[in-house]
């Protein structure tokens, strides 16, 4: 083969993965649009969408709370991750962030981390790094025996921001087992039953 065609060959293999990444991704999209609508009548929501080319989400309510789905890429390091992202509204005037541990890397903007939300101390057991511009009184949350069974259901997740104002969790995506309507119902229980823990624990007053 000459070089030229090397080159074409090349370029051709090139243009089909990025045309089957491309008509994946479309796939993948729909299969998650279809799951949200599964749920639009148990959870009163919407699913809402701009073009077949970006993530859908979805937003409802449970619990007479505010409800979303939605996706954010995040940039870790050199890397883009896809995160799959819950959120509850809440009636929180506490902050408490929870990081898995030994999944985050060492924060090159310590300084910076500290100053949003709160410097490090604690957490449960090891499997959490915990920070607070509140730290008492996130730890006196973390002291209650309610609050940690509640937290147990959402050890899928990688972080938590527990307040102010809503309860938001979230994690690498997976893929469309993810999106699964039991999936979704299990873990928006169990974070409108950890944001009616957290406002009835005297410690968040």
């Amino acid at each position: 083969m000459t070089l030229t065609q090397i080159t074409f060959f090349f370029l051709m293999i090139i243009a089909v993965i990025g045309v089957a990444m491309l008509v994946h991704s479309w796939i993948d999209k729909g299969r998650i649009r279809k799951n949200f609508s599964r749920l639009t009548a148990e959870l009163s929501g919407k699913v809402i969408q701009e073009n077949p080319l970006v993530y859908p989400r979805f937003s409802g309510e449970i619990g007479g709370r505010e409800f979303d789905l939605f996706f954010k890429v995040v940039k870790a390091g050199r890397q883009h991750i896809l995160y799959y992202i819950y959120s509850v509204k809440s009636e929180l005037s506490s902050d408490l962030l929870l990081l898995k541990a030994d999944y985050f890397k060492p924060v090159a903007d310590e300084a910076g981390l500290s100053e949003t939300a709160g410097g490090v101390f604690p957490g449960i057991d090891g499997k959490y790094q915990a920070r607070s511009q509140h730290p008492e009184t996130a730890k006196r949350l973390l002291e209650e025996a309610e609050i940690l069974a509640r937290l147990l259901p959402l050890e899928e997740f990688s972080s938590l921001q527990l307040g102010p104002d809503a309860l938001v969790v979230g994690k690498p995506y997976e893929g469309p087992p993810d999106t699964a309507p039991e999936q979704i119902l299990k873990n928006a229980h169990a974070l409108e039953k950890l944001a009616t823990a957290i406002e009835r624990c005297p410690a968040a007053a």
